[in-house]
């Protein structure tokens, strides 16, 4: 994420000396609340209505009172024309979790509009979930070999199936699937198409 070490001290100081005038600049956030999980992109919006004799607006975006971007840079896509601004989080971390306002400056009139605020929550992917899809995987690609076995679809073409192996009974040997007579039907009888005699 973009941050700069800029207290919002200078802001305050700004409406100290050019405390803002009654106005037309009104300043709204589009986006409701975001969630997403840590490494994703978050994109904040702010639009602005002012006056159309203003020529040029300073927008700065704040986390928690604390200035986090200003003017034009890597963080943040200023649109003059559509009288709009981004603040886009890259690589969110928990951390980045907080509401994010857009304050729109114009100094020439002295004109300040806050936004309603932004609240980003920023979330860890629960490993419970990874590990759910992950067994998930595992045990379609498992049901998958076996299908293929037991249906002789590893055999055919004159191979030799694999050699999957019964656990023993007491004192005898682990015997491969395909030696025990009669476990596995024999692959002329197996038919995936269905009718097979």
């Amino acid at each position: 994420m973009c941050q700069w070490n800029v207290s919002a001290t200078r802001y305050n100081l700004f409406m100290l000396l050019f405390p803002p005038e009654i106005s037309d600049l009104i300043v709204y956030q589009t986006s409701g609340p975001i969630s997403q999980s840590e490494g994703s992109n978050v994109t904040v919006e702010c639009v602005f209505e002012m006056p159309s004799t203003h020529l040029a607006a300073h927008v700065e975006w704040y986390k928690q009172n604390e200035l986090v971007a200003e003017g034009q840079n890597n963080c943040q896509t200023l649109s003059p024309g559509k009288n709009s601004a981004n603040l886009t989080l890259t690589n969110v971390r928990v951390a980045d979790t907080g509401t994010y306002v857009c304050m729109v400056l114009i100094a020439g009139r002295n004109l300040t509009g806050r936004g309603n605020g932004t609240q980003v929550t920023v979330f860890k992917f629960p490993f419970s979930e990874l590990l759910g899809v992950f067994l998930l995987l595992l045990s379609a690609t498992f049901s998958f070999y076996l299908l293929l076995v037991t249906n002789g679809g590893l055999s055919k073409g004159g191979g030799q199936p694999p050699n999957l192996y019964l656990p023993p009974r007491y004192g005898e040997r682990f015997s491969p699937l395909h030696e025990l007579e009669g476990f596995l039907p024999p692959c002329e009888r197996c038919s995936l198409r269905g009718g097979g005699s």
